[in-house]
């Protein structure tokens, strides 16, 4: 089997579909977020609070990945991918 149809079978397709709508989801909401910030809140305030959207982005990311990599470490790969179906 070649790797690109490795790459494009069934199981790696829903993989890749959910990085790139987190991704975009990510991306979208922070700009989304951004733009408010620009043209609602005074010119003063506009810096602190694309800020404070930037890091309500990361926040969960920081803080959930140390117990994602423990799950990792404890249960099957597979059986992590499979449990929100």
């Amino acid at each position: 089997m070649s790797e690109r149809a490795k790459i494009t079978t069934r199981n790696w397709k829903h993989l890749f579909t959910a990085q790139f709508l987190g991704f975009l989801n990510d991306n979208l909401l922070k700009s989304l977020i951004s733009f408010i910030a620009i043209y609602w809140v005074s010119p003063e305030n506009k810096s602190t609070i694309i800020s404070v959207a930037s890091v309500a982005m990361v926040l969960p990311f920081n803080l959930l990945s140390s117990f994602a990599g423990y799950l990792a470490q404890i249960k099957e790969r597979e059986r992590i991918l499979c449990w929100p179906n």
